[in-house]
């Protein structure tokens, strides 16, 4: 059962005056992976996030993101703040509908709308997939010292907990995925296991984002780089250089889809193209926090195990939410070519094209 709240454009308009006494002049949806996500407009100019979270989310891992965004406005760095209720509180409950029939409670957000264009809907270049990595470790740098007791420490989506998503390959298989793809999972399984695990505690670790994916990167297109990252609800405290694998893969993803749109260049020229997006990004992830070698040593595999977390949580997911198939689908097609792409060359070549001269 899903355990993403009901909430019509109506409700929420209604709930935004009685919690926050503000009229949206307009209020419509935005996707969500758990949680009910409206844009909102009100007369006077505001804009903000409206964020209802799913039934059983905790008050602590909402305030965790909370102050992890408020220490980064702190530190100087664009992020979404949230903004009180008429109460004056920052995380008020609500009742809301639950999928299946019945009421229950979870909290409410309102954060302050950060403009500019997702990634996804950014023109690609160079310049803006390199201010991908800059901003980004310029973020996790800004973190040293923040704590919190609700930063995920064992989380499934972070990649150093890849071994714990084994059980999930049987949605591939209750999904008919073809063999050669399941293939391609179960090597880096492998590869993981035997290659990364044993060094994971010798690499440097923080506080990350980790969830780095082109709808949460807010770009200046004007200025053509990165604005502010958005939704923090996968903060984390692990190996920082997972940062970057996670924002390689998904930058790659989004250079993927953008190359289907234009038609453009034989294969062998695109995926030229699509790796040149991960250099840009190591290179801008790099010049701010440098990696040891060891880190450049096991990036391609960490690379690879985030596309197949990707793909297996998308392939779990959607066996049980199959009407979220847009939104649970629009990483893991791309996700396969790519994880196709990588693991068609070995990791020396792969770092011998990602790895900046």
């Amino acid at each position: 059962m899903s355990w993403k709240p009901e909430v019509s454009v109506e409700e929420a308009s209604a709930l935004l005056a009685k919690v926050y006494g503000l009229v949206g002049e307009s209020v419509t949806a935005l996707p969500g992976y758990d949680d009910a996500n409206f844009c909102v407009r009100t007369a006077d100019g505001g804009k903000y996030t409206l964020k209802f979270s799913h039934f059983g989310e905790s008050e602590g891992f909402l305030d965790m993101q909370n102050q992890s965004m408020e220490w980064l406005v702190n530190k100087g760095l664009c992020a979404p703040a949230a903004i009180p209720s008429v109460s004056g509180a920052l995380i008020p409950q609500v009742t809301l509908k639950k999928p299946g029939g019945g009421e229950e409670q979870t909290f409410v957000r309102l954060l302050k709308f950060i403009e500019g264009s997702t990634l996804m809907h950014a023109a690609p270049s160079p310049q803006l997939y390199h201010s991908v990595g800059a901003f980004a470790a310029k973020m996790d740098q800004a973190w040293t010292g923040f704590s919190h007791p609700f930063v995920r420490t064992d989380y499934a989506w972070d990649i150093k907990n890849l071994m714990g998503m084994k059980p999930y390959v049987s949605s591939l298989t209750r999904a008919e995925t073809p063999a050669p793809q399941i293939k391609l999972v179960e090597a880096v399984f492998d590869q993981f296991e035997k290659e990364v695990l044993p060094l994971l505690d010798s690499i440097p670790s923080g506080v990350i984002h980790c969830d780095g994916n082109a709808l949460n990167i807010i770009v200046d297109e004007e200025r053509n780089e990165v604005k502010a990252f958005i939704d923090f609800g996968d903060v984390s405290h692990t190996n920082l250089v997972n940062e970057l694998a996670i924002l390689m893969a998904y930058a790659m993803i989004d250079k993927i889809r953008k190359e289907e749109k234009a038609e453009g260049g034989p294969g062998a020229e695109k995926d030229t193209r699509i790796l040149e997006v991960g250099k840009n990004v190591l290179q801008g992830y790099g010049q701010v926090s440098p990696l040891s070698d060891t880190e450049l040593r096991l990036l391609p595999c960490l690379v690879k195990a985030r596309l197949v977390t990707s793909v297996l949580f998308s392939a779990h997911t959607l066996l049980q939410r199959p009407e979220d198939k847009d939104y649970l689908t629009v990483d893991a097609r791309p996700g396969w070519i790519l994880l196709q792409l990588l693991s068609s060359r070995s990791d020396a070549e792969l770092l011998a094209t990602l790895r900046p001269c």
